[in-house]
């Protein structure tokens, strides 16, 4: 599959109510908000974002640190891509959103699938319970970036997050019992909504074992 997403923009575009803990998309989010209304979500920075447009009249919003000083280690901004932070930033981000769809808080994210020359839009499956960051494989000490479990604590689905080591065949072989997606990091900072699948295994057909 095509990487498309070798560098993502600058702006946030999901950020904390910091009264209510709420994930919002900037275009709901309150404009010209006071200071301390909205945090970035990046853990090691929760720096006061601010709400932003651009260009003016464009209805497109975002968020945006307040000062350059607060984004210096931000991992959202692009200059941080040769780092494992940004791995870090979309792995905790993309958690987030999943653990917000699957308690009807926001929107499922979608999966794109390159199938046949088109893309096809998946909903990722909805019986998960919970969402578990570097969950453990029990039976072989792998290591996944994001597990949707079950009521019985079973994985329902598995995600990869790609920035600089992809899923390699012993990460393959490893994860043979199990559905599972990788996408790349930058992809999921740039637009948690909808999201490329750049390698699968175990899916029904026809994504099956997508490379």
């Amino acid at each position: 599959m095509a990487n498309n997403w070798r560098r993502a923009p600058s702006r946030i575009l999901l950020a904390r109510d910091v009264t209510s803990g709420e994930l919002l998309k900037a275009e709901v989010a309150q404009h010209l908000p006071p200071r301390g209304t909205y945090e970035c979500l990046d853990q090691e920075c929760a720096g006061d974002v601010n709400v932003c447009e651009r260009p003016k009249g464009s209805g497109r919003y975002y968020f945006r640190h307040r000062a350059l000083d607060d984004c210096e280690n931000c991992g959202f901004h692009s200059r941080h891509d040769r780092s494992n932070r940004r791995h870090s930033v979309a792995q905790h981000l993309l958690a987030l959103v999943l653990n917000e769809a699957i308690h009807r808080r926001q929107p499922m994210p979608i999966l794109e699938f390159q199938v046949a020359g088109t893309t096809r839009q998946v909903m990722p499956l909805v019986n998960a319970m919970s969402v578990i960051p570097e969950w453990i494989c029990p039976h072989t000490g792998r290591r996944a970036d994001i597990a949707l479990l079950d009521d019985n604590q079973k994985p329902s689905l598995l995600i990869e997050v790609f920035h600089t080591h992809a899923v390699d065949r012993h990460k393959r072989r490893d994860l043979s019992p199990y559905w599972w997606v990788e996408i790349e990091a930058n992809a999921i900072i740039a637009d948690h909504e909808h999201l490329p699948v750049r390698h699968c295994g175990n899916l029904p057909c026809p994504f099956g074992n997508a490379a």
